[in-house]
């Protein structure tokens, strides 16, 4: 089973994980937004797609996502 975190326990668990120096923030947002991608991929038909962001991290997330996905075309 998996298990998903609120926004609370994500950012607690972001935290842990930078601060043991196991990861970067930058490098968190960069894997969100290519696993976003990656699933936008794979079940959305090929053809536009818009990506609307708000602010903070989970906006960085999105713009990651965009980027990619207009690179992968």
């Amino acid at each position: 089973m998996q298990y998903a975190l609120g926004a609370d326990g994500m950012r607690s668990a972001e935290k842990a994980a930078v601060d043991r120096g196991d990861a970067t923030l930058a490098g968190l947002m960069a894997r969100a937004g290519a696993m976003l991608a990656d699933e936008v991929t794979r079940v959305v038909p090929a053809g536009a797609i818009a990506v609307v962001t708000g602010k903070g991290n989970n906006g960085g997330d999105g713009w990651v996502a965009a980027r990619v996905l207009a690179a992968t075309g």
